[in-house]
């Protein structure tokens, strides 16, 4: 629990858009406590449909 080892600390995250519903639920239940970026910030995966859903280019590619 990364509250126990740094009890004394502000916890902060800057997440992508596929990925904040996860750390929304970590802020909730006290684990951290800033999400620092409250824009969107899509991940550098191209093939997340969460983050670019909007992609012009119908197949999408293979991300490793």
């Amino acid at each position: 629990d990364i509250r126990k080892a740094f009890p004394n600390y502000i916890i902060w995250v800057d997440t992508w858009n596929c990925s904040r519903g996860f750390w929304e639920k970590m802020k909730e239940r006290g684990k951290i406590d800033i999400i620092a970026n409250d824009y969107p910030w899509p991940c550098i995966n191209t093939t997340c449909k969460v983050c670019h859903s909007d992609r012009k280019v119908p197949t999408r590619r293979f991300f490793e």
